[in-house]
């Protein structure tokens, strides 16, 4: 993989995702290395996520599939307070955002989390297809949100660019990771790149490895 990659670049090297954290730890690290040959081995080290960064999902006995996805995120965390707004919280500010490979999946992960829209859930959609950078911005300065799906292109983006979006409340990032495409691609596949980039920004990278907020859980 030289930018996004071929539909079967890593296939062996994420074919054990969804086993224990310490296999995901290991296999996000291998990757790393793989699309930022211009690493050092001390940068390296420093950018390895630990194996408590990531959710364990092995209990999780539902087929990842569009109609389990709110069932998967009960299982991640059933204490989480999706509807809840905190006095001091500010607008742009998700608990959840949920990375896909694209903006027509992102779209039908967001229409599968319907029963959460007719509780007042926000989900707000930063992706690019029909929706510019700036009116994301605009939207998320204006609105609360609780959760936000989006693309490996565009999250990395918005973290390194933009000040819209508020990551204090960030609990999970939840990665598409085991649906394909029509051409046997994943979000692994078509967004590693940008994915290892994102979880290289630094205030994203305290939040996981420092101060233990955030954690990712792989669907």
């Amino acid at each position: 993989m030289q930018q996004t990659g071929s539909a079967d670049a890593f296939e062996d090297d994420f074919s054990h995702l969804l086993d224990a954290p310490v296999v995901q730890s290991e296999t996000f690290h291998t990757v790393r290395q793989k699309v930022l040959p211009h690493l050092s081995n001390l940068e390296l080290e420093e950018l390895q996520l630990p194996v408590d960064a990531f959710v364990d999902s092995e209990g999780f006995a539902l087929e990842r599939s569009l109609g389990n996805l709110t069932s998967f995120i009960n299982f991640v965390d059933p204490e989480l307070k999706l509807k809840e707004r905190p006095s001091e919280t500010g607008n742009g500010s998700p608990l959840i955002i949920i990375i896909a490979i694209s903006a027509a999946r992102s779209v039908k992960l967001r229409r599968a989390m319907i029963e959460y829209k007719s509780s007042n859930i926000k989900i707000a959609k930063l992706f690019g297809k029909h929706f510019k950078f700036k009116d994301q911005e605009k939207f998320l300065e204006l609105n609360f949100i609780n959760i936000a799906v989006t693309t490996p292109e565009r999250i990395l983006k918005m973290v390194n660019d933009s000040k819209s979006l508020d990551l204090s409340r960030l609990k999970y990032i939840i990665i598409d990771a085991t649906w394909k495409d029509v051409k046997e691609r994943s979000v692994f596949d078509d967004g590693c790149k940008e994915l290892m980039l994102l979880f290289a920004n630094s205030l994203l990278l305290e939040k996981i490895k420092v101060k233990k907020e955030t954690k990712i859980a792989l669907y």
